[in-house]
């Protein structure tokens, strides 16, 4: 971390490596070996180079062979300050993108509302306002039965859509007498939005800011929260290594310590899993054969695998290569051999088929377990679900949000000859 080599770093001194002035130094280590207290913090520390580090520093007095000493714990945080930067910036992003999308929304001179699926107003732009007479206060949370003669067809033809899931178009006349055309589009299974005149163009650009926006708050707010939980958990960990030198532990104890080392273990795989759920959107993508790709996720999951006893068939054909940040494929491809795995009995194996047809490249990964159940298969994607115990239920979120980056899609369902099978397909690159 400082450059030194471990003979140059023996002749250091602590002074030679805290950017701290001299006098605050020492008055620090005096506190610390006087009154024993364990200095949890960041400092600033100086590289061979003389470049500054940022570092977190977990520091304690301790006993070396009958003399008091000072247990120095330093973590080299720069990736968090450049990631926290970042975050201020996603942030930035995120606030003027929702500023845009208002302006946008209310700037579109045609009608459109938002229903729920009690045909609920709940949202409508400054052209539906004007539209129907009245201010947002009276219309927001109100049936459209209650406004003018069009609406009622309207309420009806909503009504067929959320029936039907499926968009639903006709033509009338308004109370003025004037033709309008309605068009009314499900979403989300329990709303419909309407749209007055033909505004297809104008409401995909909508949707698009919204899912933009939303996506991008979640996966600030997702990695911000876990970068914060994480420093207390590396906290935690050094001083329960501390405890353990500075006072030792009997076998009692040693059970609780244990315990305690389990669920600090499972906080960080929490932690690691909400990182990589929320992290930015790809941005460089390039060219890639998915074949290596999944024996990489294999080797990963290698060791989940042996512990499981459950084996792997792999079977591949055609062109397999898609445009793609590697990455973050690899990151998706790993929680979907690692979700078949964990519901694979011993002594089986999973099956993961890779082919390319109409465009599109097609991965299954096929286990042997009992399959999804009715709500499974509802909430597989939904984020903190789980079907298992000791699983974060982020896995496959990852994966479908990967598979959403990347213009594909991702299918839970439950395979003809028994057990549970995801299906993530993404766009076919030729050559």
């Amino acid at each position: 971390m400082l450059g030194y080599t471990w003979k140059a770093a023996t002749a250091l001194t602590i002074f030679d490596i805290v950017e701290d002035e001299r006098e605050i130094v020492q008055a620090s280590l005096g506190r610390i070996l006087g009154q024993s207290l364990v200095f949890v913090g960041e400092r600033k520390f100086r590289h061979r180079s003389k470049a500054p580090l940022d570092v977190e520093v977990v520091a304690a007095a301790v006993e070396l062979k009958g003399e008091l000493a000072i247990k120095m714990v330093a973590r080299d945080i720069g990736a968090r300050k450049l990631a926290e930067a970042e975050q201020d910036r996603l942030r930035e992003a995120v606030t003027h993108a929702a500023s845009q999308w208002r302006h946008t929304f209310d700037a579109i001179a045609s009608p459109i509302l938002v229903l729920d699926g009690e045909l609920r107003i709940l949202r409508l732009n400054a052209a539906a306002r004007d539209y129907l007479q009245s201010d947002f206060g009276t219309l927001l949370h109100s049936r459209l039965p209650t406004v003018p003669a069009l609406w009622l067809n309207a309420g009806t033809l909503a009504s067929a859509a959320l029936l039907r899931q499926e968009p639903q178009e006709l033509r009338a006349c308004d109370s003025q007498g004037r033709h309008m055309q309605v068009i009314a589009t499900p979403r989300d299974g329990n709303h419909v939005v309407l749209l007055i005149h033909d505004v297809t163009d104008l409401h995909d650009l909508q949707e698009s800011l919204r899912h933009s926006e939303m996506m991008s708050a979640m996966g600030a707010l997702v990695a911000g929260v876990a970068h914060e939980v994480r420093n207390p958990l590396f906290s935690i960990s050094a001083l329960v290594e501390t405890l353990e030198l500075k006072f030792g532990f009997g076998p009692e104890q040693a059970t609780y310590i244990d315990r305690l080392r389990g669920e600090l273990d499972r906080l960080n795989r929490l932690m690691n899993d909400l990182l990589t759920y929320g992290r930015a959107t790809a941005r460089e993508k390039s060219a890639g054969d998915l074949v290596p790709l999944v024996h990489t996720a294999l080797d990963l999951n290698g060791q989940l695998l042996r512990q499981r006893q459950v084996g792997v068939s792999f079977n591949f054909a055609g062109t397999t290569t898609t445009y793609c940040d590697e990455g973050r494929l690899v990151d998706a491809l790993r929680n979907l051999i690692e979700n078949g795995a964990h519901h694979s009995p011993a002594g089986s194996a999973i099956e993961i088929a890779l082919s390319q047809q109409a465009g599109i490249i097609a991965l299954s990964v096929r286990d042997h377990g009992p399959g999804f159940s009715g709500e499974a298969l509802e909430r597989a994607f939904e984020p903190f679900y789980s079907r298992r115990n000791g699983g974060t239920g982020l896995g496959l979120s990852i994966v479908e949000r990967v598979a959403l980056d990347h213009g594909g899609s991702v299918k839970a369902e439950n395979h003809p000859g028994g057990g549970g099978m995801v299906t993530l397909t993404l766009p076919w690159q030729a050559g």
